[in-house]
């Protein structure tokens, strides 16, 4: 049978917009064999002998850019891919830096998301409207925990048995000391003696909000914990 071009097959006379294609061969896009497909459609002809040579056509010959391997997929979009898998896209994206575009498109979706608006923020507190509120009662909290005043007597005994040092990293308070909380205020620490040491304007600052059991398994200094057993016991009268 002698292969025919689809703009020599006559219409369908029962509806002009189908062509007939029954008994014509046609060609295959993918490995050139010729077959018959009795499969009408009114908007495509087929273009394709099997299955098989479907899935290879979608298939494409290029590399990973990261791992070399040969990129597969379906669809459209895998002639555009670049990398054969996720993975190895985060392979080869890790440690470099986002181009100042990407930044800035990333901003503009933060922006406009409402995932990141109002109560839908994980450290939502009631923004502006509630902030005054929020500072005033934050403040009467520290005013309530510091009403006990400092025992003078038991501060001059913590600074003699530290030495005149600082309480962490045993610099000299010559100059300046600082009287640390080792549970912060803001997380209900008092003046109570067994709260009070000397420290100095650095370790002070480095400290912040942290426990003395979180300052020092964060600098991995679990002595901290055994001298201040030591200081409190020499302090107290």
């Amino acid at each position: 049978m002698k292969s025919r071009n689809i703009a020599e097959i006559k219409p369908n006379p029962k509806n002009p917009v189908l062509p007939v294609y029954r008994n014509v061969i046609f060609r295959c896009q993918q490995c050139s064999c010729a077959f018959v497909s009795n499969k009408l459609s009114a908007h495509r002809k087929p273009l394709y002998c099997s299955k098989a040579c479907y899935s290879q056509s979608l298939k494409i010959n290029k590399p990973c850019a990261h791992c070399g391997a040969a990129i597969n997929g379906k669809g459209a979009a895998v002639h555009s891919r670049v990398y054969c898998s996720v993975k190895c896209q985060g392979n080869a994206r890790a440690g470099v830096e986002l181009p100042a575009e990407w930044k800035s498109a990333l901003s503009a979706g933060r922006l406009s998301s409402e995932k990141c608006k109002g109560p839908n923020l994980y450290n939502w507190k009631g923004g502006k409207e509630t902030e005054k509120l929020r500072m005033k009662a934050a403040f009467y909290k520290r005013k309530k925990l510091l009403t006990l005043p400092f025992d003078a007597e038991f501060l001059k005994r913590v600074l003699i048995a530290q030495k005149g040092l600082c309480f962490f990293c045993e610099t000299s308070l010559e100059k300046y000391k600082a009287i640390e909380h080792l549970t912060p205020v803001s997380r209900g620490g008092d003046n109570e003696n067994y709260n009070l040491v000397y420290c100095c304007k650095s370790c002070n600052s480095k400290k912040r909000q942290q426990t003395l059991e979180e300052y020092a398994i964060n600098n991995r200094r679990f002595d901290w914990l055994a001298k201040f057993e030591i200081v409190y016991a020499s302090s107290i009268y």
